[in-house]
């Protein structure tokens, strides 16, 4: 798992917490990732899987930090929540000229409890 983007004081968690844009191989969902999606959140990640896949979207949008064949989640900080996303979330229209994702260095991280100890070396998205 790679963390790639990180969101200052996300409200998606109670209680808001940093969380880190993640990125999965398909070999670590079981291991890594779906224990600690919510029942909901798992359930419909499990029924919908094809369209969290990034292979598409990464091929028609290059240049963008999105890789093929990964999988990309909303982490926070302390390592308890984890939300499936799109792989053009942090890109997605719905932020108009407000995005509340910030590049960082990447980082590899060998589960969700290790996002506490990530230092944030935010680099500029332009």
């Amino acid at each position: 798992m790679k963390a790639i983007m990180i969101w200052k004081d996300c409200q998606c968690f109670e209680p808001s917490q940093d969380a880190f844009w993640v990125q999965c191989l398909s070999s670590d969902l079981g291991r890594d990732i779906t224990p600690f999606m919510s029942g909901n959140d798992r359930q419909v990640f499990l029924e919908r899987k094809e369209s969290y896949e990034s292979t598409s979207w990464a091929s028609t949008n290059p240049g963008l930090l999105v890789e093929k064949d990964s999988y990309y989640f909303l982490i926070s900080r302390d390592g308890k929540f984890v939300i499936p996303t799109e792989p053009y979330y942090p890109y997605a229209g719905q932020w108009n000229s407000w995005c509340p994702f910030r590049t960082i260095a990447p980082v590899v991280v060998n589960s969700c409890g290790d996002m506490a100890a990530i230092e944030e070396e935010i680099m500029d998205l332009e």
